[in-house]
């Protein structure tokens, strides 16, 4: 019998822990499939609603149709940070739909402390700095 080496992890059978695992082989799911940050606001009902009610307000992404490109939004982003205060987290005007590619490219700038300057319009200003890369 051909001896067939073992590339992985000793114990196949068994999960390993890894992005999106757990230790004990359950997955994160902190609200209902969503990725967050782990803030328990966006496990309520009332983010939920507003959430909806933003994706249906705004169903393709903006950035996207600025390059010409129908793409449908899939997440709700804050325009400007919500670090303290519970109105701009549920203000609806600071909310919009963003595809997947474009949230994860504007939370990539956010990571790097890139914030709108304050004398410009910051929803323009993010359409451009996303699509500069693309």
């Amino acid at each position: 019998m051909p001896d067939i080496p073992n590339r992985g992890h000793k114990k196949p059978w068994i999960k390993r822990a890894s992005k999106g695992f757990k230790k004990d082989g359950s997955t994160f799911a902190p609200f209902k499939g969503a990725q967050s940050s782990g803030d328990a606001r966006y496990d309520t009902r009332s983010w939920r609603r507003l959430r909806k009610l933003v994706l249906q307000d705004s169903p393709t992404c903006a950035p996207c149709m600025e390059r010409g490109v129908l793409r449908a939004s899939a997440e709700v982003d804050h325009i400007e940070p919500h670090a303290d205060g519970t109105y701009a987290f549920h203000d609806m005007t600071n909310l919009w739909g963003l595809c997947k590619s474009c949230h994860a490219t504007k939370s990539a700038y956010e990571g790097n402390n890139r914030r709108a300057p304050a004398e410009v319009e910051p929803r323009s200003w993010w359409i451009k700095l996303i699509n500069k890369n693309k």
